[in-house]
This record gives C-alpha cells, sequence and structure tokens, in this order.
C-alpha cells in the first residue's frame, strides 16, 4: 500500500486505510486526482533532497572546524542554522 501524502492543496492528511481508492479528494473539496498524480511532488521532494545535501556538507564542514582553526562564531552560527535558527 502507497502511503499518501497531506493534500497538495490544503495540507490536510487524507485516509485510504485499504488503499482501494484510485482517486483522492481533497478534504476540503478544492479538487481531485488520480493516487500517482496526488503523491507526485517533483519540486518539493528536489528541495527537500537538496536540503539534506546541503545539511549534510555543512556538518561536515563543522565537524572538521577544529582542524581549521576558525573562530568559534563560524561554529555557533552552522549549529543556528541546523537547528532552524533557534
Amino acid at each position: 500500500m502507497i502511503k499518501l501524502k497531506a493534500c497538495p492543496f490544503c495540507g490536510l492528511i487524507i485516509h485510504d486505510p485499504n488503499g482501494i481508492e484510485k482517486t483522492c479528494e481533497c478534504p476540503n473539496d478544492m479538487d481531485h486526482m488520480s493516487r500517482a498524480l496526488w503523491n507526485n511532488r517533483p519540486i518539493e521532494d528536489a528541495l527537500r533532497s537538496e536540503n539534506e545535501r546541503l545539511r549534510e556538507a555543512i556538518e561536515k564542514i563543522d565537524e572538521n572546524h577544529w582542524k581549521d582553526n576558525y573562530p568559534y562564531w563560524i561554529h555557533e552560527a552552522i549549529q543556528s542554522a541546523l537547528n532552524g535558527g533557534k
């Protein structure tokens, strides 16, 4: 069974526990489409992939910060970025 993503229009989760529906409908009646189109989010998937690659690169830089002897504020900035600015 394919797990359905949240509605691309309103963000609500739809449920098809048996996985038998051939089409999906927005819980707020905004639109409906086939299951394949419902889960097809190429831009979102590409951004998530890019985000993951950038996070890995930043973590690698931070792991090796002691080798280059850069200021501690850079380490703090990296940690803040990895934690969503917190």
